[in-house]
């Protein structure tokens, strides 16, 4: 499971406008600058502002019209003084008379939202860092932020930034940047690539020689800018597989919500029957390839496995394809409110399909699930019993839960506030809706941690751990050591579970320096990492291998 409360999402913008234009004129006079806003290489919306000085004053104006997932205009005001800058107040205004601002006073920072008639207030104490303001999708703040980078290019304190979307402030921490050579309309371009993380979240900002934004890459949320006209030095990008490509078949899985895109990767075009795997992924909408910023999990596990002899068959996750906007969005939509039809439904349907094909060995079939995945695994191998299907014949699970769901979010904001990534007002409130989801105190549509109560029920309720006790298949059950998203608990739960039910095969592994996607790191896990490339390693898809041609064939 990834960290869903970090919505501390930064603006992704493009300049369109030439570098000088993009600097206030010494009478007054306002400037204007044009940014183009992408996600997973989209165009999703623009900003237009005026940057113009008065007097002592810097004052942009600015106007946002976005068309995805819904088309709306925001209005957008930010105030300066100083030869340095030094942030005023910010406003931000929709069509319908929502707003969000930032006041700085003397002796305190000043927050507010308005939403839905709704006032919410925020002060907090002031800071003698600098400050920045960074709201999400607001594009002037990136232009001001590139200004103060090279203003002050080599500052090893952080710089504070208030984000008043989230009434939140905190560390915007900087690391010294790489010299790189892009392209600025054909011509080649010194550049200045700063690596920066607010919230945990790791981003990538380009400048020129004069601190004028080139553009701006947030990997983990697949958001990027760039000034059109203008190519950057492309990111370090990790492998989508470990070895040559193997046939893959595109397929379709239809389980009751809109038809999800699949893909069935097969170690050869002949020979056969192979053993095979149905791939469930963790919490969130996500793809096929588990795609989590430049890593592509699941796309380097189905070409690992099939280098070893094992196919696979992988798909679209219900809630990713409901999130594209897709015409499926409208119809099926309201129908995803649990486990069952988020995850459980779709993946019987993945075996129904994998079970008939005859290239696959039908007593060799088995289910590999990460994080949520893995947790559901074990309830999915008891549906399948239930529905009269062959029963798998091992289960797989990467980082399964061993508790229920709130405990192990409440878990994982604390390490994030210990960390810095998450304020002690923010953990506050993580604790109180906790709380509310557990007393059955929260209304039936309202959305607490991005889901209704109704979803909180079903894996609330859950027992992954009595379900793969009630079925015959053995698991190899694997931990990462710098997982700090399922931890020793859920560990413990899992050994006492096997312990209690042993059966041949079975296995519970702690893999060292591995996080919670499985990749290699060193020190203190969090969030950033899973904007850096990695590799799954070919000790882990070994082992992963040797364990599914080792598993005897399920019974009939």
């Amino acid at each position: 499971m990834l960290p869903r409360l970090l919505a501390v999402t930064i603006v992704l913008a493009a300049l369109a406008t030439p570098p000088a234009a993009a600097q206030p004129s010494a009478d007054g006079a306002a400037s204007e600058v044009q940014f183009d806003l992408y996600h997973n290489g989209r165009g999703f919306g623009t900003e237009r502002f005026s940057v113009e000085s008065r007097g002592d004053t810097l004052e942009l104006r600015g106007t946002l019209l976005l068309k995805d997932p819904a088309p709306r205009r925001l209005d957008a005001r930010t105030r300066l003084v100083g030869e340095d800058e030094r942030l005023l107040d910010y406003l931000l205004a929709t069509e319908t008379g929502d707003s969000i601002g930032l006041r700085v006073d003397p002796d305190s920072l000043r927050f507010f939202t308005v939403s839905a008639g709704q006032r919410r207030e925020r002060t907090l104490a002031p800071d003698a860092r600098r400050l920045q303001v960074l709201d999400n999708a607001v594009a002037s703040h990136l232009w001001l932020l590139a200004r103060q980078l090279a203003r002050d290019p080599a500052a090893a304190t952080p710089l504070l930034a208030a984000v008043p979307q989230q009434l939140w402030a905190g560390d915007l921490q900087r690391q010294a940047p790489q010299a790189m050579t892009g392209e600025l309309d054909g011509q080649p371009l010194a550049v200045e690539r700063h690596p920066l993380t607010l919230a945990g979240v790791l981003m990538f900002m380009d400048v020129d020689a004069e601190g004028r934004l080139l553009g701006l890459s947030v990997p983990i949320q697949n958001f990027g800018l760039h000034r059109p006209g203008y190519v950057g030095a492309p990111l370090a990008a990790a492998p989508a597989a470990t070895g040559p490509s193997f046939p893959t078949e595109a397929l379709s899985i239809a389980g009751g919500g809109p038809a999800l895109p699949a893909l069935l990767t097969l170690p050869a075009a002949t020979g056969g029957p192979w053993p095979a795997c149905i791939l469930l992924h963790g919490s969130g909408p996500v793809d096929k390839d588990m795609t989590i910023g430049p890593n592509r999990l699941f796309a380097q596990l189905a070409n690992g496995l099939a280098e070893r002899g094992i196919a696979t068959l992988r798909y679209d996750k219900r809630t990713f394809v409901i999130s594209k906007g897709t015409p499926e969005q409208k119809r099926f939509g309201p129908a995803v409110v649990t486990l069952q039809e988020e995850v459980l439904d779709d993946a019987l349907a993945a075996w129904k399909l994998l079970a008939v094909d005859d290239r696959l060995d039908p007593q060799r079939l088995f289910i590999l699930g990460h994080s949520l995945g893995a947790g559901a695994t074990p309830i999915l191998a008891g549906q399948i019993a239930a529905a009269g299907e062959r029963r798998p014949a091992g289960l797989l699970l990467l980082a399964p839960p061993g508790r229920d769901l709130l405990s192990i979010m409440l878990d994982q904001f604390r390490y994030l506030n210990r960390q810095g990534a998450l304020g002690a007002v923010e953990l506050a409130q993580a604790e109180r809706d906790a709380q509310r989801l557990r007393e059955g105190s929260v209304g039936a549509e309202e959305m607490v941690f991005f889901a209704k109560p109704k979803y909180w029920e079903s894996v609330n309720a859950w027992q992954p751990w009595g379900d793969y006790a009630a079925q015959p298949a053995p698991a190899l059950i694997l931990f990462g050591e710098r997982d700090y998203q399922i931890t020793a608990p859920d560990r413990a739960t899992w050994q006492a579970t096997l312990d209690a039910a042993p059966r041949e095969g079975a296995a519970l592994e702690l893999l060292p320096g591995l996080n919670h996607l499985f990749l290699r790191g060193e020190g203190p896990s969090g969030p950033a990492e899973f904007g850096l490339p990695g590799a799954l390693e070919p000790a882990l898809l070994d082992r992963l291998a040797a364990w599914i041609k080792a598993t005897a064939p399920a019974a009939d």
